[in-house]
């Protein structure tokens, strides 16, 4: 028996051909103390028939089903009915390795820490590495963890990361609002107004499966885009003081999005540009561009120039059905 107990929230949706995968991979964890809170929200497919089954072969697995309420809801139930000292959020299509909670616990100095987080592979729908993607070790502020959210891939993520309890509260789940996009990083940012020391370790523990039909890999469309705009600015606001610069890793990160979107949108010729506007406008409202670095200034007014250069949807378009 361990001096921690760790609850690792695992909420599912028609994932059954991951599922057992899943399952298996924490019940062969080296520390044995530990519960599995699974939220199956919903599903359509065998997931809950599989999760029953797992359920009947290792006695810390406890199901709840919910209606389809999304990954959000899903989480705060799981959040609701857990009883650890510490937090782990897990994908129900990834894996963890077997040291996972162990590598965890063994940081030295591990209780004076408010989240600790591990580098992560990319694995693919069969289970294969990708890539091995490994964070540098080191000790952040609460500063240097909100640049971290919005500088890192994936930093935003819950997964990877072991949370003291004590940082996570019901605000921390944003359940007034139908957000259904990037709906992770805005929860990350809430629980980092609590957290005054993040430790990182290198080791690469998080199996994150790469596949057709995830959030990451969707194609989204910019109303979505406004909304978790409108949603991640409003929270900062409300959590940190109107009085508090929002910082500039957060507002690259929205400016780089929206980059991200024009393209997306003139790839699929569906270019809207009141949309980006809006974005851009929620994005760098009250900021001053004179404050900017040089990488700021050119992503600023290089939408400048493509907003003058409307014509080239023109050019797009005529090509299209040429």
């Amino acid at each position: 028996m361990g001096k921690y107990m760790i609850s690792i929230i695992v909420p599912a949706y028609n994932v059954e051909g991951y599922i057992s995968r899943c399952l298996d991979s924490i019940s062969s964890q080296s520390y044995s103390d530990y519960e599995v809170i699974v939220v199956n929200d919903g599903s359509t497919d065998s997931t809950r028939d599989i999760i029953e089954e797992k359920a009947k072969l290792n006695d810390k697995i406890k199901l709840y089903n919910t209606e389809n309420n999304g990954v959000t809801r899903a989480r705060y139930l799981g959040w609701e009915q857990c009883k650890g000292d510490y937090v782990a959020f897990l994908d129900a299509d990834d894996e963890i390795e077997f040291e996972y909670l162990d590598s965890f616990l063994k940081v030295k100095g591990f209780e004076k820490y408010d989240i600790i987080v591990s580098g992560y592979r990319r694995i693919s729908e069969n289970g294969k590495v990708l890539s091995n993607n490994p964070y540098d070790n080191g000790e952040l502020s609460q500063k240097e963890y909100i640049d971290f959210l919005f500088d890192t891939d994936f930093g935003g993520s819950p997964w990877g990361k072991l949370f003291n309890r004590k940082v996570i509260s019901d605000y921390c789940f944003d359940l007034n609002r139908n957000i259904s996009f990037k709906e992770d990083v805005i929860m990350n940012m809430v629980i980092s107004s609590n957290v005054k020391s993040v430790k990182v370790i290198s080791e690469t523990l998080y199996r994150y499966r790469v596949r057709k039909g995830s959030a990451i890999t969707e194609l989204r469309t910019s109303n979505y885009e406004i909304e978790y705009f409108d949603t991640i600015n409003d929270k900062f606001i409300r959590t940190f003081g109107s009085d508090c610069k929002l910082p500039e890793s957060m507002i690259y990160y929205n400016v780089r999005f929206c980059l991200y979107s024009l393209a997306k949108e003139l790839l699929r010729f569906e270019f809207n540009f009141s949309n980006i506007n809006r974005i851009m406008s929620i994005s760098l409202e009250n900021i001053d561009v004179t404050d900017f670095n040089t990488k700021m200034k050119i992503i600023h007014y290089s939408f400048l120039l493509i907003e003058k250069s409307k014509r080239l949807l023109d050019v797009l378009t005529f090509w299209k059905f040429k």
